[in-house]
């Protein structure tokens, strides 16, 4: 049986979002599917491009966490925030 790691509760969630990486250069799309205080499990495509540490940019709430996978299977990732909320500016 697995043990439960999480510090507080998950919601699920359906959000829109990008993990990003690189110089900023590379960004995949990705939908959040459930959502805790220490971080989020997202969907995408396929994962095996993706590292170990990027930004989560959370479109609907205009914001980027810093984020490492923690778990990976082909087509989902467990990140855990590694950083406060950053606010993203309009331009």
């Amino acid at each position: 049986m697995n043990e439960e790691r999480r510090s507080g509760p998950r919601r699920r969630a359906l959000k829109s979002a990008r993990l990003v990486f690189g110089n900023l250069d590379r960004v995949f799309d990705c939908t959040i599917r459930n959502q805790s205080e220490g971080g989020v499990m997202v969907k995408v495509d396929n994962t095996h491009l993706i590292p170990d540490e990027l930004l989560l940019y959370i479109d609907s709430e205009h914001i980027r966490r810093p984020a490492r996978v923690v778990w990976r299977t082909d087509t989902e990732l467990g990140l855990e925030f590694s950083g406060p909320p950053e606010p993203l500016t309009k331009r």
